[in-house]
Protein backbone atom coordinates (compact mmCIF):
# COMPACT_ATOMS: atom_id res chain seq x y z
CA UNK A 1 0.00 0.00 0.00
CA UNK A 2 1.44 3.58 -0.71
CA UNK A 3 0.50 6.44 1.25
CA UNK A 4 -1.26 9.59 0.44
CA UNK A 5 2.29 11.47 -0.30
CA UNK A 6 3.21 8.56 -3.03
CA UNK A 7 -0.41 8.84 -4.33
CA UNK A 8 0.24 12.41 -4.91
CA UNK A 9 3.09 12.15 -6.87
CA UNK A 10 1.62 9.39 -9.32
CA UNK A 11 -1.78 11.38 -9.98
CA UNK A 12 0.89 14.34 -10.78
CA UNK A 13 3.33 12.05 -12.85
CA UNK A 14 0.25 10.24 -14.87
CA UNK A 15 -1.74 13.41 -15.01
CA UNK A 16 -2.12 14.61 -18.78
CA UNK A 17 -1.27 18.32 -19.70
CA UNK A 18 -3.92 20.47 -20.48
CA UNK A 19 -3.88 20.52 -24.83
CA UNK A 20 -3.90 24.21 -25.93
CA UNK A 21 -7.15 25.11 -27.76
CA UNK A 22 -6.71 26.47 -31.46
CA UNK A 23 -6.74 30.25 -31.95
CA UNK A 24 -9.98 30.96 -33.96
CA UNK A 25 -8.86 32.01 -37.80
CA UNK A 26 -5.61 29.80 -37.61
CA UNK A 27 -4.60 26.22 -38.86
CA UNK A 28 -3.67 23.40 -36.61
CA UNK A 29 -0.15 23.24 -37.77
CA UNK A 30 0.16 26.77 -37.20
CA UNK A 31 -0.72 26.16 -33.53
CA UNK A 32 1.35 23.39 -32.98
CA UNK A 33 4.42 25.06 -34.17
CA UNK A 34 3.78 27.91 -31.83
CA UNK A 35 3.17 25.51 -29.30
CA UNK A 36 6.32 23.34 -30.31
CA UNK A 37 8.07 27.01 -30.46
CA UNK A 38 7.31 27.86 -26.63
CA UNK A 39 7.93 24.84 -25.36
CA UNK A 40 11.75 25.03 -27.21
CA UNK A 41 12.04 28.64 -26.09
CA UNK A 42 10.72 26.98 -22.03
CA UNK A 43 13.11 24.08 -22.76
CA UNK A 44 16.19 25.48 -24.37
CA UNK A 45 16.30 28.95 -21.98
CA UNK A 46 16.13 27.37 -18.78
CA UNK A 47 19.47 28.92 -16.47
CA UNK A 48 20.04 25.56 -14.72
CA UNK A 49 21.88 22.57 -16.81
CA UNK A 50 18.30 20.28 -17.92
CA UNK A 51 18.26 17.23 -19.57
CA UNK A 52 15.89 13.92 -20.48
CA UNK A 53 17.38 10.57 -20.53
CA UNK A 54 15.48 7.75 -22.39
CA UNK A 55 14.58 4.33 -21.19
CA UNK A 56 17.95 2.92 -22.59
CA UNK A 57 19.80 5.62 -20.91
CA UNK A 58 20.95 7.81 -23.83
CA UNK A 59 20.50 11.27 -23.79
CA UNK A 60 17.61 12.67 -25.38
CA UNK A 61 17.99 16.67 -24.47
CA UNK A 62 20.27 18.67 -23.07
CA UNK A 63 19.69 22.25 -22.74
CA UNK A 64 21.98 24.97 -23.74
CA UNK A 65 23.16 25.46 -20.16
CA UNK A 66 25.07 23.23 -19.73
CA UNK A 67 27.61 25.10 -21.74
CA UNK A 68 27.61 28.22 -18.94
CA UNK A 69 28.22 25.73 -16.06
CA UNK A 70 30.59 22.33 -17.69
CA UNK A 71 32.39 24.64 -20.17
CA UNK A 72 30.98 21.87 -22.86
CA UNK A 73 28.30 22.44 -25.50
CA UNK A 74 25.23 20.12 -25.80
CA UNK A 75 26.36 19.08 -28.91
CA UNK A 76 29.45 17.17 -27.25
CA UNK A 77 27.33 15.75 -24.73
CA UNK A 78 24.62 13.99 -27.42
CA UNK A 79 27.16 13.08 -29.47
CA UNK A 80 29.45 11.63 -26.28
CA UNK A 81 27.57 9.04 -24.28
CA UNK A 82 30.48 9.27 -21.69
CA UNK A 83 31.40 12.69 -21.45
CA UNK A 84 28.76 12.65 -18.81
CA UNK A 85 30.78 10.26 -16.41
CA UNK A 86 33.82 12.16 -17.75
CA UNK A 87 34.04 15.16 -16.04
CA UNK A 88 32.71 14.13 -12.73
CA UNK A 89 34.96 14.31 -9.89
CA UNK A 90 37.20 11.39 -9.39
CA UNK A 91 35.16 11.07 -5.63
CA UNK A 92 31.92 11.26 -7.10
CA UNK A 93 32.03 9.31 -10.30
CA UNK A 94 31.49 5.99 -8.82
CA UNK A 95 28.02 7.56 -6.74
CA UNK A 96 26.19 9.20 -9.84
CA UNK A 97 26.85 6.49 -12.14
CA UNK A 98 25.24 3.65 -9.66
CA UNK A 99 22.43 6.37 -9.67
CA UNK A 100 22.49 6.81 -13.26
CA UNK A 101 22.29 3.15 -13.42
CA UNK A 102 19.89 2.56 -11.51
CA UNK A 103 17.27 5.39 -11.86
CA UNK A 104 15.64 4.13 -14.68
CA UNK A 105 13.69 1.25 -12.74
CA UNK A 106 13.15 4.04 -9.96
CA UNK A 107 9.70 6.03 -9.99
CA UNK A 108 10.62 7.99 -7.16
CA UNK A 109 12.48 11.37 -7.08
CA UNK A 110 15.77 11.84 -6.14
CA UNK A 111 18.01 15.03 -5.25
CA UNK A 112 21.86 15.12 -4.21
CA UNK A 113 24.78 16.92 -4.97
CA UNK A 114 27.81 16.13 -6.27
CA UNK A 115 30.83 17.77 -8.55
CA UNK A 116 32.35 18.22 -11.81
CA UNK A 117 35.56 19.53 -13.02
CA UNK A 118 34.86 22.04 -16.00
CA UNK A 119 36.75 22.11 -19.06
CA UNK A 120 38.73 24.90 -18.00
CA UNK A 121 39.80 22.74 -15.24
CA UNK A 122 37.54 24.71 -12.22
CA UNK A 123 35.83 22.76 -9.96
CA UNK A 124 31.99 23.24 -9.71
CA UNK A 125 29.47 21.57 -7.10
CA UNK A 126 26.07 20.68 -8.95
CA UNK A 127 22.46 20.05 -6.93
CA UNK A 128 20.92 17.29 -8.84
CA UNK A 129 17.24 16.60 -9.00
CA UNK A 130 15.66 14.13 -11.34
CA UNK A 131 12.32 13.06 -11.99
CA UNK A 132 10.72 9.94 -14.00
CA UNK A 133 8.95 11.18 -17.45
CA UNK A 134 5.56 9.69 -18.85
CA UNK A 135 3.70 9.67 -21.67
CA UNK A 136 -0.26 10.12 -21.53
CA UNK A 137 -1.07 6.79 -21.19
CA UNK A 138 1.16 6.74 -17.75
CA UNK A 139 3.96 4.77 -19.71
CA UNK A 140 7.74 5.75 -18.32
CA UNK A 141 9.76 7.92 -21.19
CA UNK A 142 13.00 7.78 -19.27
CA UNK A 143 13.87 10.65 -16.52
CA UNK A 144 14.17 14.48 -16.89
CA UNK A 145 16.92 15.99 -14.53
CA UNK A 146 18.26 19.87 -13.42
CA UNK A 147 21.79 20.27 -12.75
CA UNK A 148 22.13 23.89 -11.13
CA UNK A 149 25.06 25.23 -10.05
CA UNK A 150 25.64 25.81 -6.22
CA UNK A 151 29.50 26.50 -5.58
CA UNK A 152 29.24 29.87 -5.07
CA UNK A 153 26.42 28.75 -1.88
CA UNK A 154 28.94 26.29 -0.61
CA UNK A 155 32.02 28.95 -0.87
CA UNK A 156 29.72 30.84 1.20
CA UNK A 157 28.77 27.73 3.88
CA UNK A 158 32.53 27.29 3.77
CA UNK A 159 33.34 31.00 4.36
CA UNK A 160 30.69 30.56 7.37
CA UNK A 161 31.80 27.65 8.96
CA UNK A 162 35.29 28.49 8.88
CA UNK A 163 33.93 32.11 10.45
CA UNK A 164 32.10 30.05 13.04
CA UNK A 165 34.70 27.87 14.01
CA UNK A 166 36.82 31.01 14.29
CA UNK A 167 34.42 32.68 16.80
CA UNK A 168 34.48 29.22 18.53
CA UNK A 169 37.78 29.32 19.33
CA UNK A 170 37.53 33.26 20.21
CA UNK A 171 34.57 31.76 22.52
CA UNK A 172 36.75 29.15 24.06
CA UNK A 173 40.11 31.42 24.74
CA UNK A 174 37.45 34.14 26.34
CA UNK A 175 35.67 31.90 28.57
CA UNK A 176 39.11 30.25 29.41
CA UNK A 177 40.39 33.87 30.36
CA UNK A 178 37.48 34.23 32.56
CA UNK A 179 37.81 31.17 34.53
CA UNK A 180 41.40 31.79 35.26
CA UNK A 181 40.90 35.15 36.28
CA UNK A 182 37.53 33.66 38.82
CA UNK A 183 39.84 30.95 40.37
CA UNK A 184 43.82 31.43 38.99
CA UNK A 185 45.25 29.13 41.26
CA UNK A 186 43.51 25.41 41.06
CA UNK A 187 41.33 26.52 38.14
CA UNK A 188 44.56 27.36 35.86
CA UNK A 189 45.20 23.42 35.96
CA UNK A 190 41.61 22.25 35.73
CA UNK A 191 40.32 23.98 32.39
CA UNK A 192 43.59 23.14 30.75
CA UNK A 193 42.77 20.22 27.72
CA UNK A 194 46.10 18.99 27.99
CA UNK A 195 46.82 16.42 30.80
CA UNK A 196 49.26 18.37 33.33
CA UNK A 197 51.01 16.94 35.86
CA UNK A 198 53.77 17.26 38.39
CA UNK A 199 56.41 14.83 39.78
CA UNK A 200 58.82 14.83 42.77
CA UNK A 201 62.51 14.18 42.48
CA UNK A 202 61.52 11.05 43.30
CA UNK A 203 59.68 10.23 40.26
CA UNK A 204 56.39 9.82 41.67
CA UNK A 205 53.36 11.86 40.83
CA UNK A 206 52.54 15.10 42.94
CA UNK A 207 49.02 16.41 41.24
CA UNK A 208 47.47 15.99 38.39
CA UNK A 209 44.28 17.50 36.51
CA UNK A 210 41.42 16.19 34.87
CA UNK A 211 42.90 15.71 31.62
CA UNK A 212 45.16 13.55 33.18
CA UNK A 213 42.49 11.36 34.80
CA UNK A 214 40.76 11.10 31.31
CA UNK A 215 43.57 10.25 29.39
CA UNK A 216 44.34 7.30 31.91
CA UNK A 217 41.24 6.19 32.85
CA UNK A 218 42.63 6.20 36.86
CA UNK A 219 41.34 8.56 39.22
CA UNK A 220 43.22 11.83 40.86
CA UNK A 221 43.70 9.44 44.18
CA UNK A 222 45.51 6.47 42.62
CA UNK A 223 47.28 8.81 40.33
CA UNK A 224 48.95 10.90 43.40
CA UNK A 225 51.77 9.18 44.87
CA UNK A 226 52.17 6.73 41.66
CA UNK A 227 55.20 6.20 39.69
CA UNK A 228 54.83 8.53 36.72
CA UNK A 229 56.44 6.12 34.58
CA UNK A 230 54.01 3.53 34.90
CA UNK A 231 51.10 4.66 32.44
CA UNK A 232 53.01 4.68 29.33
CA UNK A 233 53.88 2.37 26.90
CA UNK A 234 57.63 2.95 27.04
CA UNK A 235 58.70 3.09 31.28
CA UNK A 236 61.81 3.75 30.30
CA UNK A 237 61.82 6.20 28.17
CA UNK A 238 59.20 7.97 30.05
CA UNK A 239 61.46 8.03 32.81
CA UNK A 240 64.37 9.09 31.45
CA UNK A 241 62.81 12.23 30.01
CA UNK A 242 62.12 13.35 33.09
CA UNK A 243 65.06 12.75 34.70
CA UNK A 244 66.67 15.04 32.07
CA UNK A 245 64.06 17.71 33.09
CA UNK A 246 66.22 17.26 36.37
CA UNK A 247 69.40 17.43 34.69
CA UNK A 248 68.94 20.48 31.78
CA UNK A 249 65.78 22.08 33.38
CA UNK A 250 63.44 21.09 30.48
CA UNK A 251 62.35 18.95 27.45
CA UNK A 252 60.51 20.14 24.33
CA UNK A 253 58.24 17.95 22.42
CA UNK A 254 59.32 14.77 23.74
CA UNK A 255 56.91 12.09 21.97
CA UNK A 256 55.65 9.56 24.70
CA UNK A 257 52.09 7.29 24.19
CA UNK A 258 49.93 7.15 27.28
CA UNK A 259 48.03 3.48 27.73
CA UNK A 260 44.40 4.03 29.16
CA UNK A 261 43.28 1.44 32.13
CA UNK A 262 41.43 0.18 29.05
CA UNK A 263 44.18 -1.11 26.88
CA UNK A 264 43.97 2.33 24.06
CA UNK A 265 46.98 4.34 23.71
CA UNK A 266 47.10 8.20 23.14
CA UNK A 267 50.40 9.64 21.21
CA UNK A 268 51.55 12.82 23.34
CA UNK A 269 54.06 15.27 23.40
CA UNK A 270 55.90 16.49 26.44
CA UNK A 271 56.71 20.03 27.23
CA UNK A 272 58.18 19.59 30.93
CA UNK A 273 60.00 22.02 32.52
CA UNK A 274 61.28 22.35 36.61
CA UNK A 275 59.22 24.53 39.37
CA UNK A 276 60.51 25.96 42.48
CA UNK A 277 59.41 26.98 45.86
CA UNK A 278 59.98 30.58 46.81
CA UNK A 279 63.49 30.30 47.98
CA UNK A 280 64.41 28.79 44.46
CA UNK A 281 64.80 25.27 45.65
CA UNK A 282 63.77 22.76 42.60
CA UNK A 283 60.50 20.80 44.09
CA UNK A 284 59.53 18.71 40.94
CA UNK A 285 58.67 18.56 36.85
CA UNK A 286 55.98 20.68 35.88
CA UNK A 287 54.63 18.61 32.21
CA UNK A 288 52.46 19.18 29.99
CA UNK A 289 51.25 16.22 27.76
CA UNK A 290 49.61 17.48 24.34
CA UNK A 291 48.02 14.95 22.25
CA UNK A 292 49.00 14.76 19.03
CA UNK A 293 46.74 12.46 17.16
CA UNK A 294 45.44 14.83 15.55
CA UNK A 295 48.77 16.00 13.90
CA UNK A 296 49.59 12.67 13.55
CA UNK A 297 46.73 12.06 11.35
CA UNK A 298 47.29 15.57 9.28
CA UNK A 299 51.10 14.62 9.13
CA UNK A 300 49.79 11.22 7.84
CA UNK A 301 47.40 12.42 5.68
CA UNK A 302 50.23 14.79 4.38
CA UNK A 303 52.75 12.14 3.23
CA UNK A 304 49.78 10.66 1.26
CA UNK A 305 48.80 13.35 -0.86
CA UNK A 306 52.65 13.88 -1.01
CA UNK A 307 52.78 9.77 -1.93
CA UNK A 308 49.30 10.88 -4.61
CA UNK A 309 51.46 13.73 -6.20
CA UNK A 310 54.40 11.83 -6.56
CA UNK A 311 52.75 9.20 -8.47
CA UNK A 312 50.68 11.30 -10.58
CA UNK A 313 53.99 12.93 -11.26
CA UNK A 314 55.32 9.28 -12.00
CA UNK A 315 52.34 8.83 -14.47
CA UNK A 316 52.64 11.49 -16.61
CA UNK A 317 52.84 10.86 -20.20
CA UNK A 318 55.09 14.31 -20.19
CA UNK A 319 58.55 14.69 -18.53
CA UNK A 320 58.82 17.17 -15.26
CA UNK A 321 61.77 17.92 -14.01
CA UNK A 322 63.43 20.82 -11.50
CA UNK A 323 66.70 21.91 -11.76
CA UNK A 324 68.49 23.98 -9.06
CA UNK A 325 70.37 27.05 -9.67
CA UNK A 326 73.53 25.23 -9.98
CA UNK A 327 72.13 23.02 -12.49
CA UNK A 328 71.45 19.72 -10.61
CA UNK A 329 68.48 17.65 -10.73
CA UNK A 330 66.83 17.33 -7.67
CA UNK A 331 63.90 15.47 -9.20
CA UNK A 332 62.89 13.96 -12.50
CA UNK A 333 59.86 12.06 -12.75
CA UNK A 334 60.04 8.37 -14.46
CA UNK A 335 58.97 10.08 -17.94
CA UNK A 336 62.30 11.61 -17.93
CA UNK A 337 64.55 9.10 -16.25
CA UNK A 338 63.17 6.63 -18.99
CA UNK A 339 64.43 9.08 -21.97
CA UNK A 340 67.41 10.20 -20.48
CA UNK A 341 68.37 7.87 -17.43
CA UNK A 342 69.13 9.00 -13.99
CA UNK A 343 71.50 12.00 -12.94
CA UNK A 344 73.82 10.36 -10.83
CA UNK A 345 74.13 13.57 -9.00
CA UNK A 346 75.56 14.95 -12.09
CA UNK A 347 74.49 18.01 -13.43
CA UNK A 348 71.80 18.64 -16.19
CA UNK A 349 74.77 19.44 -18.51
CA UNK A 350 77.13 16.44 -17.83
CA UNK A 351 74.68 13.55 -17.87
CA UNK A 352 72.36 14.68 -20.76
CA UNK A 353 75.16 16.27 -23.00
CA UNK A 354 78.64 14.94 -21.78
CA UNK A 355 79.44 18.76 -21.35
CA UNK A 356 81.68 20.16 -18.42
CA UNK A 357 80.26 23.88 -18.70
CA UNK A 358 76.62 24.97 -18.56
CA UNK A 359 75.41 25.42 -22.25
CA UNK A 360 76.29 29.27 -23.40
CA UNK A 361 72.61 30.00 -24.41
CA UNK A 362 70.31 27.72 -21.64
CA UNK A 363 66.49 28.52 -22.37
CA UNK A 364 65.50 26.45 -19.11
CA UNK A 365 67.06 29.26 -16.98
CA UNK A 366 65.55 32.30 -18.88
CA UNK A 367 62.78 31.79 -16.30
CA UNK A 368 64.63 33.08 -13.71
CA UNK A 369 67.26 35.39 -15.50
CA UNK A 370 64.40 37.27 -17.74
CA UNK A 371 62.02 37.46 -14.42
CA UNK A 372 59.22 35.95 -16.05
CA UNK A 373 57.03 33.49 -14.91
CA UNK A 374 56.66 31.03 -18.12
CA UNK A 375 59.38 30.77 -20.61
CA UNK A 376 58.14 28.46 -23.85
CA UNK A 377 60.46 26.89 -26.04
CA UNK A 378 61.48 24.21 -28.39
CA UNK A 379 64.11 21.64 -28.04
CA UNK A 380 65.48 18.93 -29.57
CA UNK A 381 66.61 16.37 -26.88
CA UNK A 382 69.61 14.29 -26.93
CA UNK A 383 67.43 10.96 -28.35
CA UNK A 384 66.52 12.75 -31.12
CA UNK A 385 63.00 13.73 -30.40
CA UNK A 386 61.58 17.08 -29.85
CA UNK A 387 59.96 18.70 -27.37
CA UNK A 388 57.93 21.48 -26.43
CA UNK A 389 59.15 22.91 -23.27
CA UNK A 390 57.68 24.69 -20.61
CA UNK A 391 59.78 26.84 -17.86
CA UNK A 392 58.09 28.20 -14.26
CA UNK A 393 59.82 29.67 -11.29
CA UNK A 394 59.39 27.22 -8.72
CA UNK A 395 60.32 27.80 -4.91
CA UNK A 396 61.04 24.98 -2.68
CA UNK A 397 59.73 24.26 0.95
CA UNK A 398 62.89 26.09 2.11
CA UNK A 399 62.79 29.15 -0.01
CA UNK A 400 65.23 28.40 -2.47
CA UNK A 401 64.62 29.27 -6.39
CA UNK A 402 64.41 26.26 -8.42
CA UNK A 403 62.73 25.98 -12.20
CA UNK A 404 60.00 23.56 -13.09
CA UNK A 405 60.62 21.85 -16.34
CA UNK A 406 57.65 20.50 -18.45
CA UNK A 407 58.27 18.72 -21.46
CA UNK A 408 55.73 17.50 -23.87
CA UNK A 409 56.92 15.11 -26.66
CA UNK A 410 56.23 16.55 -29.84
CA UNK A 411 58.18 14.74 -32.63
CA UNK A 412 54.50 12.86 -34.25
CA UNK A 413 53.16 16.08 -34.19
CA UNK A 414 55.96 17.73 -36.10
CA UNK A 415 56.23 15.12 -38.63
CA UNK A 416 52.63 15.20 -39.24
CA UNK A 417 53.41 19.15 -39.94
CA UNK A 418 56.48 18.01 -42.26
CA UNK A 419 54.09 15.88 -44.33
CA UNK A 420 51.10 18.34 -44.37
CA UNK A 421 53.07 21.07 -45.39
CA UNK A 422 55.03 18.51 -47.94
CA UNK A 423 51.34 17.87 -49.10
CA UNK A 424 50.58 21.36 -49.29
CA UNK A 425 53.64 22.33 -51.48
CA UNK A 426 52.68 19.43 -54.23
CA UNK A 427 49.09 20.30 -54.17
CA UNK A 428 50.33 24.09 -55.07
CA UNK A 429 52.47 23.15 -57.52
CA UNK A 430 49.78 20.56 -59.30
CA UNK A 431 47.37 23.67 -59.60
CA UNK A 432 49.89 25.78 -60.81
CA UNK A 433 50.57 22.92 -63.47
CA UNK A 434 46.85 23.18 -64.40
CA UNK A 435 46.76 26.62 -64.20
CA UNK A 436 49.35 27.54 -66.87
CA UNK A 437 47.61 24.64 -68.94
CA UNK A 438 44.34 26.20 -69.41
CA UNK A 439 45.71 29.67 -69.66
CA UNK A 440 47.47 28.28 -72.82
CA UNK A 441 44.19 26.49 -74.02
CA UNK A 442 42.07 29.44 -73.26
CA UNK A 443 44.48 31.61 -75.50
CA UNK A 444 44.09 29.12 -78.08
CA UNK A 445 40.79 29.40 -78.31
CA UNK A 446 40.39 33.08 -78.10
CA UNK A 447 42.35 33.09 -81.28
CA UNK A 448 39.85 30.30 -83.28
CA UNK A 449 36.76 32.82 -82.00
CA UNK A 450 38.69 35.85 -83.70
CA UNK A 451 39.46 33.79 -86.91
CA UNK A 452 36.06 32.49 -86.90
CA UNK A 453 34.47 35.97 -87.05
CA UNK A 454 36.73 37.73 -89.15
CA UNK A 455 35.65 34.28 -91.41
CA UNK A 456 31.82 35.48 -90.96
CA UNK A 457 32.23 39.09 -91.32
CA UNK A 458 33.83 38.68 -95.18
CA UNK A 459 31.73 36.42 -96.12
CA UNK A 460 28.49 38.88 -95.60
CA UNK A 461 30.48 41.76 -97.29
CA UNK A 462 31.20 39.56 -100.08
CA UNK A 463 27.28 38.77 -100.46
CA UNK A 464 26.64 42.11 -100.23
CA UNK A 465 28.67 43.30 -103.14
CA UNK A 466 27.14 40.45 -105.12
CA UNK A 467 23.70 41.76 -104.38
CA UNK A 468 24.88 45.47 -105.06
CA UNK A 469 25.98 43.81 -108.67
CA UNK A 470 22.36 42.20 -109.18
CA UNK A 471 20.41 45.50 -108.28
CA UNK A 472 22.62 47.36 -110.90
CA UNK A 473 21.84 44.54 -113.93
CA UNK A 474 18.58 45.14 -113.03
CA UNK A 475 18.47 41.50 -111.24
CA UNK A 476 17.20 40.07 -108.33
CA UNK A 477 19.75 40.10 -105.19
CA UNK A 478 20.91 36.65 -105.12
CA UNK A 479 21.63 36.18 -101.35
CA UNK A 480 19.38 37.11 -98.56
CA UNK A 481 21.05 38.70 -95.70
CA UNK A 482 19.94 38.91 -92.33
CA UNK A 483 20.07 41.99 -90.35
CA UNK A 484 21.24 41.17 -87.21
CA UNK A 485 24.23 39.15 -89.26
CA UNK A 486 26.15 42.80 -89.80
CA UNK A 487 26.53 43.22 -86.44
Amino acid sequence: MSNGRDAGKTDRANSKPPRPRPVRGRSADADTRQTLERLRIVADFTYDWEYWRGQDGSLLYVSPACERITGFTREEFLGNASLYLDILHPDDREKLAAHLRDDLNDREMHRFEFRIVRRDGQERWIAHACRPVVDAGGQPLGRRACNRDITDRKLAEEALRRSNEKLRKLVTRQVSRIRIQEAYNRNLIEVSLDPLVTIGPDGRITDVNAATERVTGQSRDRLIGSDFSNYFTEPDRARAGYEQVFREGFVRDYPLSIRHADGHTTPVAYNASLYRDRAGKVIGVFADARDITDRQRAEESLKAERQRLYDVLETLPVYVVLLTTDHSVPFANRFFRKRFGESGGKRCFEYLFGRATPCEDCQSFKVLANGETHHHWEWLGPDGRNYDIHDFRFTDSDGSLMVMEMGIDVTERKRAEAALQESNLKLEQRVAERTAEMTRINADLVWFNRAMVGRELRMIELKQEVNELCRRAGLEPRYEIQAESKG
